[in-house]
């Protein structure tokens, strides 16, 4: 247990600092395990931050930036109090805190649900693959295609012509880093393996040999529901991308002794996914409405006067206190990850 546990019993003794205001309810300050976590996705995040930064600069998107110095700035400032620690979220798609925050919500949303189904599938339909300069055309296109789709399936069934769909779907899109291609996709969650095939099949009819390939749009039976609830609602798009190359075995060996991973991060053409999905609403549901929850009221602000203020220090990997040289969370970063967050981040290949 680090000094800070210590803390967070005993709480601050001192009473000279100006009072302060906080909101919200706080996570709890001694699970060490979730603080490490949120250290190794702030610690990623402000790294990916500042490269899609030079990267949007370098194309002139000046209409993304604000999203990407947003999330460079996220929780650079918490605060610890009462056994809690307050803070604020950006929101931002590329900000790996507050996408980890949305889909622990929308996994404890919607688990109960699908649990409900009596033999659910996961379904994937998709695009042929596309260059950067056409993807937020193709993007465009599959949520009209989709949308359309599923207000032709509604009106068959109201007409007593065809049967109830419903499903809860998400976007996500791949990129290729040999063929500099992406691949955007539905993962879609219904309730039986009916639905599965007839929206495959609407599906193909609708987008043609010229746009979809039968072979590339799939079913299966869920096995493990929380599992295939995770695969759906995985925020928009894969952070690192696994190379398409041909290893031998001794290769591949060599290349994770000396990087740790197989992996990579691009983020020019993660720069080049992020800005194809503004305006679009990534996860949805259709077919089906919600029970009302039941309303939590508001927590009310409050007011301390023995509190302690951590920042955030990248060189670090991690937040210190302001007031001595204690750190919040004790992580300590695998040089795998250090050196990818250093060495295996490309800004060129889109």
């Amino acid at each position: 247990m680090g000094q800070i546990y210590t803390l967070a019993q005993i709480g601050t003794k001192k009473t000279s600092k100006p009072e302060i205001t906080i909101h919200g309810k706080g996570s709890d300050l001694s699970n060490a395990d979730l603080i490490k976590t949120r250290a190794k996705r702030k610690l990623i995040t402000q790294s990916l931050a500042l490269k899609l930064v030079t990267v949007a600069e370098g194309k002139n998107k000046h209409s993304i930036l604000k999203s990407y110095w947003n999330a460079y700035h996220c929780q650079n400032r918490i605060t610890s109090a009462n056994g809690k620690l307050f803070t604020t979220y950006c929101k931002n798609r590329c900000c790996t805190v507050c996408s980890g925050n949305r889909q622990a919500g929308l996994i404890n949303k919607y688990l109960p649900i699908v649990k409900s189904w009596d033999s659910p599938n996961l379904v994937t339909l998709t695009f042929k693959a596309c260059m950067a300069k056409d993807l937020k055309r193709w993007i465009d296109a599959l949520f009209r295609g989709i949308t359309k789709m599923e207000g032709r399936l509604k009106k068959r069934h109201q007409r007593r012509t065809g049967i109830k769909v419903m499903g809860i779907r998400a976007l996500e899109c791949n990129f290729n880093p040999i063929a500099r291609t992406y691949n955007p996709h539905f993962h879609i969650l219904v309730p039986n393996k009916q639905t599965a095939e007839l929206l495959i099949s609407e599906w193909l009819k609708m987008c043609t040999l010229k746009f979809a390939n039968p072979k590339a749009q799939h079913k299966r039976a869920v096995i493990n529901t929380e599992r295939d609830l995770i695969e759906t609602i995985k925020y928009g798009c894969k952070i690192m991308n696994e190379p398409n190359e041909k290893f031998s075995e001794r290769q591949r060996l060599n290349r994770k002794k000396f990087n740790g991973n197989d992996g990579k991060i691009y983020v020019s053409a993660l720069d080049t996914m992020f800005k194809a999905m503004q305006k679009h609403r990534l996860f949805e549901r259709f077919g089906f409405n919600i029970p009302n929850a039941t309303t939590k009221p508001k927590q009310a602000a409050q007011i301390l006067q023995e509190y302690d203020i951590w920042e955030y220090d990248i060189k670090r990997s991690d937040w210190g206190n302001t007031q001595n040289d204690e750190v919040l969370s004790d992580y300590v970063p695998p040089p795998n990850l250090l050196h990818l967050l250093g060495f295996d981040m490309d800004l060129e290949k889109e």
